[in-house]
């Protein structure tokens, strides 16, 4: 039993620091000051976190 809860653990944990560094670059993008080719960059990066949360998930 405690096996299977610190495998459930572990994939929460996972899930939580996917979440967590997808939600500390979104503010990112919105700030004016930065040129157009950082603010690519930095929405191409939270579309991968987006994929890493959903592959996450299933």
């Amino acid at each position: 039993m405690m096996v299977k809860n610190r495998g459930y653990q572990r994939a929460i944990d996972a899930l939580e620091g996917l979440v967590v560094a997808r939600m500390f670059e979104l503010p990112k993008v919105n700030m004016f000051d930065m040129g157009y080719k950082l603010r690519k960059h930095i929405a191409k990066a939270l579309q991968a976190h987006s994929k890493g949360v959903k592959a996450a998930l299933e």
